[in-house]
């Protein structure tokens, strides 16, 4: 697997995901019933992607299952989003773990081989303050790419008008899955 030159970064943000000027947007879809009604005019956005991909079940809404599309239509700053399964939104804790979970995975899962999937092993969270903000930034890297686990951290702020506050801090291990295997 070939190792990156400097730490791979990504965005987690709560702004509204057409106007996020980005080659990359993840689109997290919650469990069977997500249907993403929140996001006006994506499926116009991707020229029918989402839809096709949903009915047909080439997206099978499996936790980090996904499936990618070329933004076509106006009105999106994306380039490209991927959907992917966030699972059951009754089992997660608050948003904003699921944000700095999914901001780690990504992470990790961009330096794994084609093909393969990834595991968490491990999350340790770090809730220091009331996430209390109009938008919310999540920042992961990779701290460590190994063969089978990597070692993934990130940070998650609040944001005002004037400010960015730290409200919660997580380190985690993924484990690469080949097919096959």
């Amino acid at each position: 697997m070939s190792q990156p030159s400097a730490p791979t970064a990504f965005i987690a943000s709560t702004e509204v995901a057409s106007s996020l000027d980005v080659e990359l947007l993840f689109i997290p879809v919650f469990g069977k019933d997500d249907r993403l009604e929140d996001l006006p005019g994506l499926d116009d956005a991707v020229g029918g992607e989402w839809r096709r991909a949903d009915r047909s079940g080439e997206f099978s809404r499996k936790l980090y299952g996904g499936s990618a599309a070329r933004v076509v239509g106006a009105g999106w700053k994306p380039a490209r989003l991927y959907f992917i399964g966030a699972g059951d939104v009754r089992e997660a804790d608050a948003e904003r773990v699921r944000r700095v979970a999914a901001a780690c995975g990504y992470a990790a899962f961009t330096l794994m081989p084609e093909g393969s999937g990834v595991l968490s092993v491990e999350f340790k969270v770090n809730l220091l303050r009331p996430a209390k903000g109009e938008n919310f930034l999540a920042r992961a890297e990779v701290i460590k790419a190994g063969r089978t686990l990597t070692v993934v951290r990130a940070d998650v702020f609040a944001l005002t008008e004037d400010k960015r506050t730290l409200v919660a801090t997580m380190q985690g291990t993924m484990m690469c899955l080949v097919s096959g295997e």
